[in-house]
């Protein structure tokens, strides 16, 4: 028998004896909530990267936590360097939110400010990658243009959720005769952690 044949199914053997392990074994680890609220203080007191650890452990005990990961997601994103991480996150939040009825995991956090906030975040990582591509013409397939029709589809998305929306207003605010490369008219400081404050 080849050396690569017996490798790969000594590899598949011992991966099917950590799986057995993991699902029967040792048992599911149980969400701390203590670790959640540990990372929403981080979050809230503007500790981005401090919280990017705790967060991560805890969604190893709670994977399903849309909070969670609106809250990594928001970390990478102000963190300023992992955009895709954060855009991947983001989405994750609002699929896990959309498919629990669509029901906030944030207790502070109305259900449909939830979603908002997902949005908006959107728009801050639609934005920075936007100013990316800008800058280097040519590496990011369908260019400014591609971030630019997101943006639009996340503002009109915003407004679908909450028209009167001062976050809203602000957004639309921020983005108007917004081009790539120039200075990204978003914030500087650390976006609103609560309901119907201007980001």
């Amino acid at each position: 028998m080849h050396v690569w044949t017996v490798m790969t199914r000594r590899m598949a053997l011992l991966g099917l004896m950590c799986v057995g392990l993991l699902a029967g074994g040792c048992g599911a680890l149980e969400p701390d909530r203590a670790l959640f609220e540990k990372a929403e203080q981080l979050y809230r007191e503007g500790q981005f990267q401090d919280a990017i650890p705790v967060l991560k452990a805890y969604l190893l005990t709670d994977p399903d936590h849309s909070g969670a990961h609106l809250y990594l997601g928001s970390c990478y994103c102000l963190g300023g360097q992992w955009m895709t991480f954060a855009r991947g996150e983001i989405e994750t939040a609002l699929t896990l939110y959309e498919r629990d009825g669509k029901k906030s995991t944030i207790e502070r956090f109305p259900d449909e400010y939830f979603e908002l906030r997902c949005y908006l975040e959107l728009a801050k990582i639609t934005m920075i990658q936007a100013d990316v591509a800008f800058a280097n013409p040519g590496i990011v397939p369908g260019g400014p243009q591609k971030y630019l029709r997101e943006l639009e589809r996340i503002i009109a998305k915003t407004k679908e959720i909450a028209p009167d929306s001062e976050d809203v207003k602000n957004l639309e605010e921020l983005t108007k005769g917004y081009r790539p490369g120039s200075p990204t008219p978003m914030p500087q400081r650390v976006p609103s952690t609560e309901p119907g404050t201007v980001i």
